[in-house]
């Protein structure tokens, strides 16, 4: 399953990459588990913030709309 080969991946990862395996499990979740969906998207910003890389932390914005647009 691709979520379980994410999860597994995020264990490892670092910096960018980690940044876009996050904001993958939050794509991943968006359609099952909104609440799962939205950890993911928030801690790929922080992650993306925090390394201050401007293309991460567009990615995660994009994650936090797809999130809120779910909800509607």
């Amino acid at each position: 399953m691709v979520l379980d080969s994410l999860l597994t991946l995020s264990k490892k990862a670092k910096d960018t990459l980690l940044v876009k395996v996050l904001n993958e499990i939050s794509w991943e979740y968006k359609n099952s588990d909104l609440d799962t969906s939205y950890y993911f998207a928030k801690t790929a910003l922080k992650k993306a913030l925090f390394i201050n890389n401007k293309k991460s932390i567009a990615q995660s914005y994009n994650s936090l709309g797809r999130y809120l647009s779910s909800k509607i």
